[in-house]
């Protein structure tokens, strides 16, 4: 497996634990550690390769579009996809709450 961590080492070290609790089997795949998938991930129905496409938009419109994208990955469940995002999850339960999105978005 070859990838180009974007974070820092503690974010490895926390992914890779992550990765080993949500591993049954002992064998560790990029599924169990959330590693986003550009080849897959989209905002807004456009590809992550191809995410200058979008128009600009507020920062506010961004991020909805994210944690949106993100919830819809870890379906539904608040503590993957504040895993997923790389923030707090009382964090996301303010953005949630802010942006007035469901877990079911």
């Amino acid at each position: 497996l070859s990838y180009s961590w974007p974070g820092n080492v503690r974010e490895l070290r926390n992914t890779i634990e992550r990765g080993c609790i949500l591993c049954p089997s002992g064998k560790i795949d990029a599924v169990h550690l959330m590693v986003p998938d550009v080849s897959t991930a989209t905002v807004a129905g456009v590809p992550m390769e191809n995410i200058e496409a979008l128009p600009p938009m507020p920062l506010a419109k961004a991020e909805r579009l994210i944690i949106e994208a993100a919830m819809r990955r870890a379906g539904g469940n608040k503590n993957q996809a504040a895993k997923v995002l790389g923030i707090h999850r009382t964090t996301l339960y303010k953005k949630l709450e802010e942006y007035n999105i469901s877990e079911k978005s």
